[in-house]
């Protein structure tokens, strides 16, 4: 997870993004990587950036910040996959967590993901070593559990009440990643949907990334060039990596065959993430990572260049060695999770009215309102 960063550019390439009447078509890499450029900060996509320490005491440490959810004032950290740790946006203080592990009813070995209702009043966890969702309310009581027929390592809400399931190859009898719908109220999984000619050649099993925006439920997994629009009835590619790898497709209709094989691309991606004003990802490009995107209403796209590996993000201009890359992005915020050692280096070199934290602290927020 990207955390904090030195010596890197913010980039923007002037050209590189293609428009017709509003929409984008395709996001030339190329172009970007060669093209004209000027620097760009966090301040150019939020309007007030503030730090929060997080209440630091012996029931709320936190280890590893695996997945962070923001929902009103109320900021929810996967913390190594053994719990849940809930705090408040407002002044940090520490709320209540979730720590059930075990393999009885309403217990889990491992989380692996988690997502809450659209409501926000229930907490929705995957347990992949208990083959198994399980449902808690707001004040972390177990409400109910699904067995499941296969290792989930992914979830998201789909549908009011669906939850998309992603399963990599070695978590299935198939052999091939999938993503199966369960009805969370039936308790029942209602389809399972291999993708297409693109299985899993990576021995490692790393999560996908689900999207969920006005335009529904998207995804994009390990090892494939390819965003899918996610429906019950199958995965229609809405973006994709050419095949010479230097632009990406929007609307991408064609066949997908041999996408997968060619290893000798320009770039490959990862992972991304997307609101209404900002579509941003992650590219490969000579054995180091990239991180850019496409500001949507102007069409310019934008690069975060830096010497390294995972060292890069948007610059903050009043604490310039602070780059911002999201840990949670909606539409009001982008949110991430700094360590406090790190956040202590930083404040060693720079004056100004920020929060004093000790480097054994829990982690400091960066909420960045967005304009």
């Amino acid at each position: 997870m990207m955390k904090i960063l030195i010596s890197i550019i913010l980039i923007v390439a002037t050209v590189g993004c293609i428009k017709h009447a509003g929409v984008i078509d395709r996001i030339d890499i190329e172009e970007i990587v060669t093209g004209e450029v000027t620097n760009v900060n966090i301040l150019d996509i939020a309007k007030e950036v503030t730090f929060i320490p997080m209440e630091t005491n012996d029931t709320c440490l936190v280890g590893t910040a695996f997945k962070v959810i923001v929902n009103g004032e109320r900021c929810y950290i996967l913390d190594s996959g053994t719990s849940i740790k809930v705090f408040d946006l407002n002044d940090g203080h520490f709320i209540r967590q979730l720590n059930r592990r075990g393999r009885g009813p309403g217990e889990y070995i491992e989380i692996t993901d988690f997502v809450l209702s659209e409501d926000g009043n229930s907490i929705i966890v995957s347990d992949m070593g208990g083959r198994k969702i399980i449902v808690y309310n707001c004040n972390m009581q177990f409400v109910r559990e699904t067995k499941l027929p296969f290792g989930v390592l992914s979830i998201a809400l789909f549908d009011h009440g669906k939850l998309a399931l992603y399963s990599p190859s070695q978590l299935n009898t198939t052999g091939i990643p999938k993503v199966g719908f369960l009805d969370l109220k039936e308790k029942k999984i209602i389809n399972e949907i291999d993708f297409p000619l693109i299985a899993s050649k990576s021995r490692m099993i790393y999560p996908c990334n689900f999207n969920s925006d006005n335009d529904g439920l998207s995804v994009k997994i390990p090892d494939c060039d390819t965003i899918f629009s996610v429906s019950t009835e199958g995965l229609t590619p809405s973006m994709v990596l050419d095949m010479d790898g230097k632009e990406l497709l929007v609307d991408h209709k064609q066949s997908l065959e041999g996408y997968h094989e060619k290893r000798d691309r320009y770039i490959e991606w990862s992972d991304f993430f997307e609101n209404d004003d900002l579509f941003l990802f992650t590219v490969q490009h000579d054995r180091k990572l990239k991180r850019g995107g496409v500001f949507k209403e102007s069409g310019k796209t934008f690069l975060l260049d830096y010497e390294g590996e995972g060292k890069s993000g948007f610059r903050y201009p009043l604490f310039g060695d602070l780059k911002i890359w999201p840990d949670f992005l909606s539409e009001k915020y982008c949110i991430m999770v700094l360590d406090a050692f790190q956040y202590c280096e930083l404040l060693s070199s720079i004056n100004g009215d920020f929060p004093i934290v000790k480097e054994s602290d829990n982690p400091v927020v960066v909420r960045c309102r967005m304009r």
